[in-house]
Protein backbone atom coordinates (compact mmCIF):
# COMPACT_ATOMS: atom_id res chain seq x y z
CA UNK A 1 0.00 0.00 0.00
CA UNK A 2 2.80 2.40 0.84
CA UNK A 3 4.56 1.71 -2.41
CA UNK A 4 1.37 2.34 -4.35
CA UNK A 5 0.80 5.70 -2.67
CA UNK A 6 4.48 6.52 -3.08
CA UNK A 7 4.31 5.69 -6.79
CA UNK A 8 1.11 7.71 -7.20
CA UNK A 9 2.74 10.72 -5.53
CA UNK A 10 5.79 10.36 -7.73
CA UNK A 11 3.55 10.05 -10.77
CA UNK A 12 1.73 13.28 -9.82
CA UNK A 13 4.99 15.16 -9.26
CA UNK A 14 6.35 13.89 -12.57
CA UNK A 15 3.16 14.96 -14.34
CA UNK A 16 3.33 18.44 -12.81
CA UNK A 17 7.01 18.70 -13.75
CA UNK A 18 6.19 17.50 -17.27
CA UNK A 19 3.41 20.10 -17.54
CA UNK A 20 5.79 22.83 -16.35
CA UNK A 21 8.42 21.71 -18.86
CA UNK A 22 5.85 21.63 -21.67
CA UNK A 23 4.79 25.17 -20.77
CA UNK A 24 8.42 26.26 -20.75
CA UNK A 25 8.97 24.61 -24.14
CA UNK A 26 5.97 26.42 -25.62
CA UNK A 27 7.19 29.75 -24.18
CA UNK A 28 10.65 29.19 -25.63
CA UNK A 29 9.13 28.23 -28.99
CA UNK A 30 7.18 31.52 -29.02
CA UNK A 31 10.32 33.47 -28.13
CA UNK A 32 12.20 31.65 -30.88
CA UNK A 33 9.52 32.57 -33.41
CA UNK A 34 9.65 36.23 -32.34
CA UNK A 35 13.45 36.26 -32.59
CA UNK A 36 13.37 34.63 -36.02
CA UNK A 37 10.94 37.31 -37.23
CA UNK A 38 13.19 40.06 -35.85
CA UNK A 39 16.20 38.39 -37.45
CA UNK A 40 14.53 38.30 -40.86
CA UNK A 41 13.59 41.98 -40.49
CA UNK A 42 17.18 42.81 -39.55
CA UNK A 43 18.52 40.88 -42.53
CA UNK A 44 16.26 42.87 -44.85
CA UNK A 45 17.34 46.11 -43.16
CA UNK A 46 21.01 45.11 -43.43
CA UNK A 47 20.61 44.30 -47.12
CA UNK A 48 18.99 47.66 -47.82
CA UNK A 49 21.67 49.53 -45.85
CA UNK A 50 24.42 47.58 -47.63
CA UNK A 51 22.89 48.37 -51.03
CA UNK A 52 22.62 52.05 -50.10
CA UNK A 53 26.25 52.05 -48.91
CA UNK A 54 27.36 50.46 -52.18
CA UNK A 55 25.44 53.08 -54.16
CA UNK A 56 27.02 55.86 -52.10
CA UNK A 57 30.52 54.51 -52.70
CA UNK A 58 29.79 54.35 -56.43
CA UNK A 59 28.51 57.95 -56.35
CA UNK A 60 31.63 59.07 -54.45
CA UNK A 61 33.85 57.40 -57.04
CA UNK A 62 31.89 59.01 -59.86
CA UNK A 63 32.15 62.46 -58.26
CA UNK A 64 35.90 62.04 -57.69
CA UNK A 65 36.36 61.15 -61.35
CA UNK A 66 34.27 64.16 -62.39
CA UNK A 67 36.34 66.42 -60.13
CA UNK A 68 39.54 65.02 -61.61
CA UNK A 69 38.25 65.66 -65.14
CA UNK A 70 37.29 69.22 -64.21
CA UNK A 71 40.72 69.83 -62.74
CA UNK A 72 42.32 68.46 -65.90
CA UNK A 73 40.06 70.68 -68.03
CA UNK A 74 40.96 73.72 -65.95
CA UNK A 75 44.63 72.87 -66.29
CA UNK A 76 44.28 72.43 -70.06
CA UNK A 77 42.47 75.75 -70.38
CA UNK A 78 45.20 77.39 -68.33
CA UNK A 79 47.88 75.90 -70.59
CA UNK A 80 46.04 76.97 -73.76
CA UNK A 81 45.64 80.59 -72.71
CA UNK A 82 47.59 83.12 -74.77
CA UNK A 83 50.94 83.77 -73.23
CA UNK A 84 52.70 87.00 -72.77
CA UNK A 85 56.03 87.50 -74.41
CA UNK A 86 58.19 87.16 -71.29
CA UNK A 87 61.47 85.71 -72.49
CA UNK A 88 64.42 87.55 -73.98
CA UNK A 89 65.20 87.23 -77.67
CA UNK A 90 68.73 88.31 -78.34
CA UNK A 91 68.11 88.53 -82.11
CA UNK A 92 65.09 90.75 -81.75
CA UNK A 93 65.74 94.32 -82.75
CA UNK A 94 68.94 93.47 -84.64
CA UNK A 95 67.27 93.30 -88.05
CA UNK A 96 66.49 89.60 -87.98
CA UNK A 97 62.97 88.29 -88.43
CA UNK A 98 61.24 86.90 -85.37
CA UNK A 99 61.16 83.09 -85.76
CA UNK A 100 57.88 82.89 -83.89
Amino acid sequence: LQTVTYLEENKKTFETERAKLNMRISELAEQLQILENECSKNVVLYDSIFAERTDLYAKIKELKEELLKRDQTAQTIHLNKPKEFKFYHPKEGLGFDNPH
